[in-house]
């Protein structure tokens, strides 16, 4: 059965698991609070949106595209969901999972965004690139040419950095 395992970051100690939905389990996504989890499942093309104070109450958002990559917005008002199958970025309301912006992209492998929220940047690996998206209309705002299949982006502290893996390049 697909388990959501925790452990404690103090000493990797288990500390629990939660039997999930009985879907399998592609991605998980804390909102900035951490009240709240959105939980991908892309066989299904579906993200479950848990309120974490009850662990009984969720949204389900169907995704009409399989999703690859879910993030929360920087304020925990919106998630967006990449999807790599069908080229798209979808931007739905975190707590109804009501759609609000899609657009049609390269496809995405991975999300983040980017600390002071303006940014969304989305890992291209067919095109090989990171797009840079804005988060108030999903218009491209830049693409950043990467040689080597980019796949996983995160932010340093602050926000100085991006660090972008490159997965066959081994960098």
């Amino acid at each position: 059965a697909p388990l959501v395992s925790v452990f404690n970051t103090s000493d990797w100690s288990y500390v629990w698991s939660w039997m999930f939905f009985d879907q399998e389990l592609s991605g998980l996504a804390f909102s900035p609070d951490s009240k709240h989890l959105a939980a991908m499942a892309s066989a299904l093309s579906t993200v479950y949106l848990v309120d974490l104070t009850s662990l009984g109450d969720f949204v389900v958002v169907n995704a009409p595209d399989t999703p690859s990559s879910v993030v929360y917005s920087s304020d925990g008002e919106s998630i967006f969901v990449g999807s790599f199958e069908y080229s798209s970025i979808r931007k739905f309301e975190a707590l109804t999972g009501m759609e609000l912006l899609s657009a049609f992209t390269e496809r995405t492998a991975y999300l983040a965004v980017s600390p002071d929220g303006t940014q969304l940047w989305a890992s291209q690996p067919v095109a090989a690139q990171v797009g840079i998206y804005s988060t108030s209309n999903l218009s491209l705002v830049e693409a950043i040419p990467i040689s080597a299949n980019a796949s996983g982006i995160a932010f340093a502290q602050f926000g100085c950095q991006a660090w972008v893996v490159q997965q066959f390049a081994g960098t």
